[in-house]
C-alpha cells in the first residue's frame, strides 16, 4: 500500500482551493499560467543542462525575445548568473526575423500558446482555407508581426542535449501562418477559461473526497463540509 505521505492530491487540492477559486469571474487574466520555481524546469545532465521551457520553444522553431526595445537594453545588462529569471517576466516570441507583437505574461504563457497552435494546426488551416474559399469569414484579432531580428533572451541552454531528449524541430513546418497563431491565441484563451470554469465546478467534489477524479457533470455538486 502506498504511503499517504507520497499522495500529492491533498497538496494540490490545498493549493487549488487557495488560488483557483480566489479569482473573480470578471477577472480576464485568470487563465494566465503561473510558473513554478525556475529550478523545477531545469534538466541537468553531466555538468550541463537546459531549461525545459527554453528547449521546447526552440524545438518548435521559436525563440523567446525581449518584450520591447527598452527591455532589450536592460536584457543585455542583465546579470549573467540569473538569466533564467527572465523567463518569468513579460516577453515576446520570434521566429527567424519575425517577432510576434503580443507580449506574453511569462515564458510558460507563450509556450502554452505555441503548443496549442501546433495542436490545433489542422483546425486552424481548415478555417483559413474556408475563409480563402469564401465559405466562411474568420475575424482575426489584430496583432502586428514585426520584421526585426529582435533581441533573443540570453538563456543558458544546451540545445544539443535538448534535441537528444526531445528530438529535432526539423520536422516542424518551416512556414508559419501568423494569422493562425493570432487565432490560436484567441482560441487558447477561451479554451483555458473553460477549463478554469470546469475546475471551479469540480473542485468542491474533489475537496469533499480528498482526491482528484473524473466528475460526472450530471451529478449534483457536493459542497465541502456537507454530508457525513
Amino acid at each position: 500500500m502506498r504511503d499517504s505521505s507520497f499522495d500529492e492530491d491533498p497538496k494540490l487540492l490545498s493549493f487549488l482551493s487557495q488560488t483557483s477559486l480566489s479569482y473573480e469571474p470578471a477577472d480576464q487574466n485568470s487563465y494566465i499560467p503561473l510558473p513554478a520555481s525556475d529550478n523545477m524546469y531545469w534538466f541537468s545532465y553531466d555538468q550541463s543542462g537546459f531549461d525545459i521551457r527554453c528547449a521546447r520553444i526552440r524545438i518548435l522553431g521559436f525563440s523567446f525575445r525581449a518584450s520591447s526595445d527598452k527591455d532589450s537594453k536592460s536584457t543585455c545588462a542583465a546579470p549573467a548568473d540569473d538569466p533564467i529569471e527572465l523567463l518569468g517576466k513579460p516577453l515576446r516570441i520570434g521566429r527567424a526575423d519575425d517577432v510576434f507583437g503580443k507580449i506574453f505574461a511569462n515564458s510558460l504563457h507563450a509556450l502554452q500558446v505555441v503548443q496549442f497552435y501546433y495542436w490545433k494546426a489542422p483546425e486552424l488551416a481548415a478555417r483559413r482555407n474556408q475563409t480563402t474559399g469564401g465559405s466562411e469569414t474568420v475575424c482575426y484579432p489584430t496583432i502586428q508581426v514585426q520584421q526585426s531580428s529582435g533581441t533573443e533572451l540570453p538563456l543558458l541552454c544546451n540545445h544539443g542535449l535538448a534535441q537528444t531528449i526531445f528530438g529535432s524541430y526539423s520536422s516542424v513546418d518551416s512556414v508559419i501562418e501568423w494569422d493562425d497563431v493570432v487565432l490560436a491565441l484567441d482560441m487558447w484563451e477561451n479554451y483555458s477559461e473553460e477549463l478554469r470554469r470546469k475546475l471551479s465546478i469540480f473542485l468542491p467534489n474533489w475537496l469533499s473526497n480528498g482526491t482528484i477524479f473524473v466528475v460526472d457533470p450530471s451529478e449534483p455538486t457536493q459542497v465541502c463540509g456537507e454530508g457525513n
